[in-house]
């Protein structure tokens, strides 16, 4: 690996304000599909957690009594 694949291309990063943002990323999720949503929720899981997230989420029941 030589060194020119290791700079950072700084042509690709603009700054913008933390509500620009947040909107830009709220508007994007809106346009995809559930499916699509579900998709790169997994994903997302998957870098943080390795293996362990291809197991199945727990299910967490709490019984209420009504009075």
């Amino acid at each position: 690996m030589n060194e020119d694949s290791l700079k950072f291309d700084r042509s690709i990063i603009s700054a913008t304000t933390l509500q620009s943002a947040e909107k830009k990323d709220k508007e994007y999720w809106l346009s995809k599909t559930p499916e699509e949503r579900f998709i790169a929720l997994q994903k997302m899981r998957e870098i943080c957690y390795g293996n362990q997230a291809r197991k199945r989420l727990q299910r967490v029941f709490e019984f209420v009594k009504q009075t």
